[in-house]
């Protein structure tokens, strides 16, 4: 087996690209349709989970005391929550002059 062989395969059959197009295409798309795909799979998942989540949350409960998760992802962790986590972006907050004395002044009040 070539080492190329498994990325070819996946450019053929999961992306419907030719066998030249699968040759001609470059490391950067490449890295670009397996990311995507995954994506594609991570959402697909969470889909499921969320259906399952909610077939759980309205199912009839008869005993006493049951605590029901009503995180889906506490629920059901999948392998890319934490990665997906991690990428997504988070908001800038750009402190002025006054937030940082109120910040200073909260600090030096706990010290």
């Amino acid at each position: 087996m070539e080492a190329w062989e498994p990325r070819r395969d996946f450019l053929i059959g999961h992306c419907g690209k030719t066998e030249i197009e699968a040759e001609r295409t470059g490391w950067v798309e490449l890295r670009a349709l397996q990311k995507a795909h995954r994506e594609r799979q991570y959402d697909a998942w969470c889909r499921a989970r969320l259906i399952a989540h909610s077939v759980y949350l309205y199912a009839p409960t008869f005993s006493k005391g049951v605590r029901k998760e009503t995180d889906p992802t506490k629920f059901y962790p999948l392998e890319m929550d934490k990665e997906m986590e991690d990428r997504k972006e988070r908001p800038v907050t750009h402190l002025t002059k006054n937030d940082i004395e109120e910040l200073n002044r909260i600090k030096a009040l706990i010290q």
